[in-house]
């Protein structure tokens, strides 16, 4: 493995880890200010927690199974690339996820703003 290899396994498994402490601080303490977006008129603070927290857990989750993945293709491999591939796979997944998260979060304001 070369020193970039070695930087995006680090990097991406302290993103990982900083994703998980994230997610359980948001839904344990249901520390939703921090979100983007959230407005307390219109949002249910538990189900915000509760999705925000539980998508950023899986979120680091995935984060630090995928660099194990990937530490044994690089080790497998001689591909050049594959940080390049592991970092554009990586970034789809969060965006993706965040997506998800976002979409929820507009999808049940506007069930409460009809309910109301």
């Amino acid at each position: 493995m070369n020193s970039t290899e070695i930087a995006v396994l680090v990097l991406f498994s302290i993103f990982g880890f900083f994703n998980m402490l994230i997610g359980n601080i948001i839904k344990k303490k249901k520390y939703v200010e921090i979100i983007s977006g959230y407005d307390p008129k219109y949002d249910d603070k538990d189900y915000i927690a509760n999705l925000f927290g539980t998508n950023m857990f899986i979120l680091g989750c995935i984060e630090i199974f995928t660099s194990i993945i990937y530490t044994a293709i690089i080790l497998l491999s001689e591909d050049k690339n594959m940080p390049i591939y592991f970092t554009i796979a990586n970034l789809l997944m969060l965006f993706f996820i965040c997506f998800k998260m976002y979409y929820n979060m507009s999808k049940d304001r506007k069930r409460r703003r009809k309910n109301v």
